[in-house]
């Protein structure tokens, strides 16, 4: 309808003009009316230059039209000064196609902050990079898992993995890698996944970096619970005979004492004493077995709300005179203050309890001890537990043992202590870990 209209006035333009052509022909042939002719000859000027500028105006409605797209003018009054003209529909039409694009760029928006917001909220590290290894994007779980602002090339993570940018490079579409690394004196592992796609002619890389630290010990435990079962079992059929013959030997020296004949009376006294430290080492080691299978099997969390800060205050009592005599100065930082975790009391308490006891044990040799216990709930809600000292510490080495059954860094220690808490978490679907600044702090952190 509006080319019509728009055709329909230029045809009727050129013929209004052809007619006072022909007007103006005539009059010079027919007439020597001289004003006439000037007034005529006048008036084509005058349609001429009406014409032009009809054409004119268009163009320039159509320079505006595109202007107004090009800079992206999402106010739909483009025909405001086009009512009262031949070109009110072209107007209207107008704001009709600014409007189409003004809600196309406003749903490209949406859509790109959803997806934004899905990526900066995915759990799991992720960085997309080009081929020259420039980062394109990276989430806030990537710069928090590798502790970095907003990276701009993926050779800044070979501070942290030696040569693990060629990895990354080379690393083809749909394989893995395992990576394992120390950061800040804690030891994750990584399991790095990475996927390829084009945008216009660029290569995009997606690599993902999985932190399977918390699978792997939860494999690790039940690992070592069916080695412990076996161990104590074979332990157990090898003890028991141990204790029958040595109680057997020594019942049966005490009877036949006259009719042994020993050199002298201490060789006699030496082998009763022997089969006698026998047997006790033998009940000893039988009692240590019975008692760490009754710790570690058939454990079954009863579940219900705890008062962090009650738990807290219930540390500060239990250990009271043990803070007193060995002068460690005790706090508690819990925020918010009615923070709560559903769990076993007993099993947590036990937990800490044997977390701080190790903690007093490294600061016998301090003078200015400190312990903090401090709960707070991180930006996933999850929330920590963390025991801090300012002891010796661990050493790097010894961190990935101290979780180990039966390993133990204590002068008369079981070894069992920090292992069982890790069973304990792991029934909770949480986690321990420990990081470690020798002679500065010593965190054991718990998640729920």
């Amino acid at each position: 309808m509006v080319y019509k209209k728009y055709y329909f006035s230029i045809v009727v333009r050129i013929i209004l003009l052809l007619i006072t052509c022909l007007l103006l022909a005539y009059l010079i042939i027919n007439t020597r009316i001289y004003y006439n002719i000037l007034v005529v000859s006048g008036l084509i000027i005058l349609q001429g230059y009406l014409l032009i500028r009809y054409f004119n105006k268009t163009n320039h409605l159509l320079e505006r039209f595109f202007i107004y797209i090009k800079e992206g003018n999402n106010q739909t009054n483009f025909s405001n000064n086009l009512n009262k003209t031949p070109y009110k529909e072209f107007g209207t039409l107008a704001d009709d196609i600014i409007k189409i694009i003004s809600t196309s760029k406003i749903d490209e928006q949406y859509h790109y902050q959803y997806l934004n917001y899905i990526f900066e909220h995915i759990p799991i590290a992720l960085i997309t990079f080009n081929s020259l290894g420039k980062i394109e994007l990276s989430n806030s779980a990537f710069c928090s898992q590798f502790q970095l602002i907003k990276p701009h090339h993926i050779d800044e993570l070979n501070k942290l993995i030696p040569s693990i940018s060629d990895k990354i490079l080379n690393l083809e579409p749909g394989r893995q890698i395992l990576e394992k690394f120390s950061l800040a004196g804690n030891i994750e592992y990584l399991s790095i996944k990475c996927s390829l796609f084009k945008i216009g002619q660029n290569e995009i890389k997606l690599v993902s970096f999985q932190s399977i630290k918390q699978e792997l010990e939860s494999s690790e435990v039940e690992s070592w619970q069916k080695f412990t079962r076996i161990l104590s079992h074979e332990i157990m059929n090898s003890v028991s005979p141990i204790i029958s013959l040595s109680k057997h030997l020594k019942e049966q020296f005490a009877q036949k004492k006259d009719s042994i004949s020993f050199r002298n009376e201490n060789d006699y006294n030496q082998t009763v004493d022997s089969l006698k430290l026998i047997e006790e080492r033998s009940l000893g080691l039988k009692d240590f077995i019975t008692k760490y299978r009754n710790i570690t099997q058939n454990i079954k969390p009863i579940h219900e709300q705890i008062d962090v800060l009650e738990l807290a205050e219930e540390m500060a009592l239990f250990f009271h005179e043990t803070f007193k005599e060995s002068n460690i100065t005790y706090n508690f930082q819990i925020a918010p203050e009615d923070l709560t975790i559903t769990a076993d009391r007993k099993l947590i308490t036990q937990v800490i309890i044997n977390l701080i006891k190790n903690s007093i044990e490294s600061l016998s040799n301090s003078d200015q001890g400190f312990i903090i216990l401090r709960a707070f709930q991180d930006e996933n809600k999850r929330t920590i537990i963390q025991i801090i000292d300012n002891g010796p510490g661990i050493n790097i080495d010894e961190l990935e043992n101290i979780f180990i059954p039966f390993y133990t860094r204590k002068e008369g220690g079981s070894g069992i202590g920090l292992n069982f808490s890790r069973q304990i978490m792991n029934l909770h679907n949480g986690s321990i870990d420990v990081v470690s600044e020798p002679y500065r702090q010593t965190i054991f952190t718990l998640k729920f």
